[in-house]
């Protein structure tokens, strides 16, 4: 590596606000997906998520209160998280998903989706087109600034992908990532 010159504080502009959380992109594009106990069915999209354990495997993602996801999520403690491959469809379901409301229109209506089952019952659903996706067990949800956090156990896990001779996975495609509302694709490593 090469030695830049010594920078201060005073080099680098202040953020606030949006800003912030946009320090972290790019970050992957992932649809939360949720059925209430009645049978109804809602999507959003999220990309604040993020794993926090191995073992037991936890992965926790933040949704606005108000959504009629995280509403489903609350009655039924239980949903899908999925991750999007980068394909025009992809960005038109993300979009769909992120900028339709779930307390106004039956999303679920216009996303070709499959559900799978949690250990203790509960309906899932996860969009076709998904890269990859996992069954969660919500374990807990606590009050995050104007956000909700989701502690999800996971319960199964699924990939579009192969595996080498050492089980290892190969991943295949691109993932797409959303970076200041604008999409994008990043290589899977």
């Amino acid at each position: 590596m090469s030695e830049s010159p010594a920078r201060n504080a005073q080099d680098y502009p202040a953020v606030s606000g949006r800003d912030i959380a946009a320090l972290q992109d790019p970050r992957p594009t992932t649809i939360i997906g949720a059925c209430g106990t009645h049978g109804d069915t809602c999507f959003a999209t999220v990309i604040w998520v993020t794993p926090l354990s191995h073992n037991p495997p936890l992965i926790a993602f933040a949704l606005r209160a108000k959504s009629r996801t995280m509403q489903l999520i609350q009655e039924s403690k239980a949903c899908s998280i999925t991750t999007l491959p980068a394909t025009d469809d992809a960005v038109k379901l993300a979009e769909y998903c992120g900028t339709t409301s779930g307390n106004i229109i039956d999303k679920a209506s216009h996303v070709a989706h499959f559900t799978a089952t949690t250990e203790s019952g509960a309906l899932v659903p996860v969009p076709e087109i998904a890269f990859s996706w996992t069954v969660c067990k919500v374990n807990d949800i606590q009050q995050a600034g104007d956000h909700l956090l989701v502690i999800c156990n996971v319960e199964e896990a699924h990939i579009d992908c192969e595996r080498d001779g050492k089980g290892q996975l190969v991943p295949h495609g691109m993932l797409l990532c959303v970076q200041h509302g604008t999409y994008a694709a990043d290589r899977v490593l």
